[in-house]
């Protein structure tokens, strides 16, 4: 990974475009929504942007940006007509992504599912820049990059297995993370353990989002019938059971997979 390249400039927002990848994952009517954005708004207006926006050259237009972090800041610059603000410029994606990252630890501002967001999409970028790096060698760099220790790294880990829309539910509060959490290591894990029939069945992924809708309509209960009863299922060692239970699995995910194919 190369070392990161970033010089502070000032330039008029409306030269800098917004990124669609935006790692918070907010929409522009919950940041314009959001009764602190207009406080953000007046803040600007009188002491301009304090921290910089983290931009990236525009290849295609070479006075203008892209930005990759920053989307409050720019938002409430445009707002109170703002005209230049300071951006730190990346030289690329990965570099943009590594800075802002530390830009919201340094600020302590967000929790774990946008870090989770974050993280997820600089192993992407990580993964495309060396296609052939193993697991292994990318949590040693995700460790690098974010100063956590191996287990603290354990959920974010499991998190980022999930789509960016059920990251988002736990973002937007409609879904405590960890149930997130308890699906993959409570559920997902030993069914590919000892039930790899229904991975091959159903797919990883689709399995996830089975669960994950199933606990959005409280039908998991808590993240605790999740973590003791499926325990004891995956417990079972008698052969006949094992069957019995596979069975019983299968119909557990495929009455809400009927339901989902309705949709």
């Amino acid at each position: 990974m190369s070392i990161l390249h970033r010089e502070l400039l000032y330039k008029n927002p409306q030269l800098i475009a917004f990124d669609k990848n935006n790692p918070r994952g907010l929409t522009e009517d919950q940041i314009v929504g959001d009764p602190n954005f207009d406080k953000l708004v007046a803040s600007i207006k009188k002491y301009g942007i304090l921290e910089p926006l983290i931009v990236k050259k525009d290849e295609l237009n070479s006075d203008s940006y892209i930005l990759i972090d920053g989307e409050r800041r720019l938002r409430a610059a445009l707002s109170s007509e703002q005209t230049e603000v300071p951006v730190l410029v990346a030289s690329d994606d990965t570099d943009g992504r590594i800075l802002a990252y530390q830009v919201h630890m340094l600020r302590d501002n967000w929790g774990k599912p946008a870090e989770t967001k974050a993280i997820k999409k600089i192993i992407a970028d990580i993964k495309e820049e060396y296609p052939g790096i193993t697991d292994d060698e990318i949590k040693k760099k995700i460790i690098v990059i974010t100063a956590h220790k191996q287990h603290e790294l354990s959920d974010i880990l499991k998190l980022i297995k999930y789509d960016d829309e059920i990251i988002e539910a736990v973002i937007t509060n409609k879904l405590d993370m960890s149930y997130l959490v308890q699906i993959q290591a409570s559920f997902i894990t030993p069914v590919k353990k000892y039930y790899p029939s229904i991975i091959s069945k159903h797919g990883e992924e689709r399995i996830r989002k089975i669960m994950v809708q199933k606990a959005l309509e409280g039908k998991l209960i808590n993240t605790r019938f999740l973590m003791d009863k499926f325990k004891v299922v995956f417990a079972e060692k008698d052969n006949q059971k094992k069957e019995y239970i596979e069975k019983v699995l299968l119909s557990f995910l495929e009455k809400k997979e009927r339901l989902l194919r309705k949709h």
